[in-house]
């Protein structure tokens, strides 16, 4: 891309355009706000899918510099042409030079995590590179998913459940005059909320763990974590108790639901018993001996600072929310 002054670029509240200037800064602070990493052999290898923002990057830039991971980072950013690319993509290059100053085996990939695709060209790299995964962090925000075995596309929605939400917001003019304005966001309606959830649930953290098991890829005492939305009370009628309330509790029922199935144990269906409904013609595969479930941990927070606010992407939670970390543990293979 040629040279270019870079004007911030607004719609409402939300900033269109990403400074590369802007987000390096933010990733070199989020390293130093790290402890440094003792001196050591080489670190455990991690794969973080959404590793571009937010908690994801937070657990990613934590990881690199404070436990020195080796590894895969998976997200899905825009590369500057005709305007600006994504924060992400900006952040992502920092975290990837700042890996490579400091000795780290890192690789990240742009492309859909959702698709069959990356799963098989993560799970290549995987063999080729390292041998075996030792940690999965999963940290995925997301406007749309398309079902590999099926090919349907769903949408994920912001909205509130049962009646409209009614709140405050932020208007930036063209000059950067602020003005504050009340907004009315309508209800949930038609399969809102079967849509989200297929988008934002457990469902795609199952396919992963499922086709890197399959491709005998994980570690003995592998574990995964999926960072879950908790929320302010202040927004809770748009979010937790929203459309993305519903697919954070179908993420959360995946980790929680013990059994010989592990992390894949969709039982039952999403209404009624809070256990989401397994897709018709998904395979159970056992889960290793010694598989056990530890409970979330409620309200943790990241050590690192997250990144800057960005255009929301389907519950892509800002730095006054918590998330909940659920993790799920496998035994020796």
């Amino acid at each position: 891309m040629s040279e270019r002054v870079i004007a911030p670029l607004n719609r409402g509240f939300l900033f269109l355009d990403s400074h590369p200037a802007g987000c390096r800064k933010t990733v070199a602070d989020m390293w130093q706000a790290v402890p440094a990493r003792q001196p050591g052999g080489d670190g455990p290898v991690a794969l973080v899918i959404g590793s571009s923002a937010g908690y994801g990057l937070a657990a990613t830039i934590a990881g690199l510099a404070r436990a020195g991971i080796r590894g895969i980072g998976v997200c899905f950013e825009k590369a500057p042409g005709r305007r600006t690319g994504t924060a992400g993509w900006y952040r992502t290059a920092a975290t990837a030079e700042l890996a490579r100053k400091h000795g780290r085996d890192m690789v990240f990939l742009n492309g859909d995590a959702f698709s069959d695709a990356m799963k098989h060209q993560v799970a290549d790299l995987v063999k080729q590179r390292y041998g075996r995964l030792d940690y999965l962090i999963y940290s995925v925000a997301a406007p749309r998913r398309t079902d590999p075995d099926t090919g349907v596309t769903y949408s994920s929605v912001l909205k509130p459940i049962g009646e409209p939400y009614r709140t405050k917001t932020l208007n930036l003019d063209a000059s950067g005059t602020p003005e504050v304005t009340e907004v009315e966001t309508a209800p949930a309606a038609g399969d809102d909320i079967e849509q989200t959830t297929a988008v934002m649930g457990g469902t795609d953290w199952e396919r992963w763990i499922d086709h890197l098991a399959g491709r005998d890829l994980l570690a003995d005492g592998f574990t995964t974590a999926a960072l879950s939305y908790i929320g302010s009370p202040l927004t809770a009628g748009i979010y937790r108790q929203g459309t993305i309330g519903a697919a954070k509790t179908h993420l959360e029922a995946t980790a929680r639901t013990p059994g010989p199935e592990g992390v894949g144990s969709l039982r039952g269906a999403l209404a009624g018993d809070r256990r989401p409904r397994r897709p018709a013609g998904r395979r159970q595969r056992p889960a290793p001996p010694g598989a056990h479930v530890r409970q979330p941990v409620r309200d943790a927070r990241a050590d690192a600072k997250p990144g800057p606010r960005r255009r929301y992407r389907g519950g892509d939670a800002g730095p006054q929310h918590r998330r909940q970390v659920l993790r799920h543990h496998r035994g020796r293979r």
